[in-house]
């Protein structure tokens, strides 16, 4: 499970406050949705640290069906299914994080549970802060530097996606590590004139990026992104990517929406706490 972070724009300093939206969160009873559904916040939620964790539950328009003694298809009668997504605020932070989730039902969408839940923190910052809750989207501002020091040179890279801004420069004088290189190899790419925009590098098998003269000098020119990296990760045994895109996500492993409720809010704290320093580091899109 992934929890996407974005920044509340007014939110005091103040823990007696705090625990004043917490329990005004966890208090509310069931709102109205469209065609006669309805959503809530569990009862059920975890403050610790300055750190709240909850569940919005949402109806939804049940489409299962069954078979009968006739072998016939017939639809399941006087059920009533909830779907739930994991949302907490780190006040401390002043960060809202919201489970990125993918919903079956065609009555619901991310938009959807996000809508709803800071509608419900809006009303609640209204009455305790007598201001709109207003939040936007985060990101952490890393250049170049952080995939190669972390992942480059530390890890066995499986896969690249490399972008390039020729404004900034596509030719390479020097390899990006300092290695001695190939004169032929820059003096072809340095001659290219086709204003490649985008590579994506993989490797097969057991092999790997890190010797592969091509990755080395498309890590080179003055442009560069990277945009992504697939490693292996020795630790869990198998292959991950650091994305750009996923720069604002905590991940909450081993939670899924079967996960029990309580568990998943312990583990999404945890993680929360854990990811203390993310947090801090990630910043609001300026929009303009």
């Amino acid at each position: 499970m992934n929890l996407k972070v974005y920044q509340i724009i007014q939110l005091p300093n103040d823990e007696m406050l705090w625990k004043q939206v917490v329990q005004k969160v966890v208090s509310m009873g069931f709102f109205p949705g469209e065609h006669k559904l309805r959503y809530c916040v569990n009862k059920d939620f975890n403050y610790e640290n300055g750190v709240f964790v909850g569940a919005l539950h949402e109806q939804y328009i049940p489409d299962q069906t069954s078979i009968d003694a006739d072998r016939e298809e017939t639809s399941i009668e006087n059920i009533e299914p909830w779907e739930r997504t994991i949302f907490a605020i780190d006040f401390n932070h002043r960060k809202l994080l919201i489970q990125q989730r993918d919903y079956s039902p065609k009555n619901l969408s991310r938009t959807t549970a996000r809508t709803r839940i800071t509608g419900v923190l809006d009303a609640i910052w209204q009455e305790v802060f007598e201001a709109e809750f207003n939040y936007i989207m985060t990101n952490l501002f890393l250049g170049n530097e952080y995939f190669i020091k972390n992942f480059v040179e530390k890890t066995r890279v499986l896969g690249a996606k490399l972008r390039y801004n020729e404004k900034h420069g596509w030719a390479v004088t020097n390899i990006y590590d300092g290695t001695k290189f190939e004169e032929s190899w820059k003096d072809m790419w340095n001659s290219d004139e086709s204003h490649l925009h985008e590579i994506v590098l993989r490797a097969r098998g057991g092999g790997d990026l890190n010797n592969s003269p091509l990755f080395k000098l498309a890590l080179s020119p003055g442009g560069l992104e990277i945009e992504s990296i697939t490693y292996y990760d020795s630790q869990e045994d198998k292959p991950k990517t650091e994305s750009r895109t996923a720069f604002d996500l905590i991940e909450v492993p081993d939670v899924t929406k079967r996960t029990e409720i309580l568990t998943a809010l312990h583990q999404s704290h945890k993680y929360i706490m854990e990811n203390q320093k993310k947090l801090a580091a990630l910043r609001a899109i300026n929009l303009e």
